[in-house]
């Protein structure tokens, strides 16, 4: 009986304890590197992406007004390997395409679209990585110098690539590195991981 009580209440703990950080895992925050563009506004960006004016706020520690090329760490809703994103009126998968440095066959892929027709509202999957490069979350201890050298490439590649404003980089921070770490090695000693643009 004693027994039966000890392994009823271990479990219960053990449930207790798997839920817990079972929530905490579903919930870890991700990052988005983002550079401001013209018509950008606070509200409109937390709009975008499921987030709130006050917490791009805080996180940025900016006042209410926003400057075309300032960068800012957005928080976002990751899915797999994309950022989810909410269609605002006057968006079109272009525009959309052109802000994340991505294709436009890229997000309709990655959402299952089959037509360019978007409304107010929709959600789309927009990768986080373009075509020739892998789909990377900061994790603690991470810095650019450390990234570039597992990933045989240099931090002011990673700068460029991923539009960084500088090598301050945050836990849970998405990024894209190059696909194959052992492209560069097999380069000449002069030579640099081909970038794509980064986001306009």
């Amino acid at each position: 009986m004693f027994l039966r009580r000890v392994v009823i209440v271990a479990g219960f703990w053990l449930l207790l304890t798997f839920s817990f950080f079972g929530q905490a895992l579903a919930g870890e925050a991700a990052y988005l590197g983002y550079r401001v563009k013209p018509g950008d506004t606070l509200w409109l960006l937390a709009q975008r992406y499921g987030t709130s004016v006050a917490e791009i706020q805080a996180l940025n520690k900016v006042g209410t007004s926003l400057n075309a090329g300032q960068f800012l760490y957005l928080p976002v809703e990751q899915q797999g390997d994309a950022v989810v994103y909410r269609v605002q009126p006057g968006d079109t998968l272009y525009l959309i395409a052109q802000r994340h440095g991505q294709e436009v066959a890229a997000i309709k892929a990655a959402s299952g679209l089959s037509t360019d027709l978007l409304y107010p509202g929709q959600r789309l999957l927009v990768p986080i990585a373009a075509a020739g490069y892998r789909p990377y979350r900061g994790a603690a201890g991470d810095t650019l110098f450390l990234l570039a050298q597992r990933f045989s490439t240099t931090p002011e590649v990673l700068r460029q690539i991923n539009g960084l404003a500088s090598d301050l980089l945050l836990q849970g921070q998405l990024l894209q590195l190059p696909a194959d770490r052992t492209a560069t090695a097999d380069r000449g000693a002069g030579e640099r991981f081909p970038a794509p643009p980064p986001p306009q």
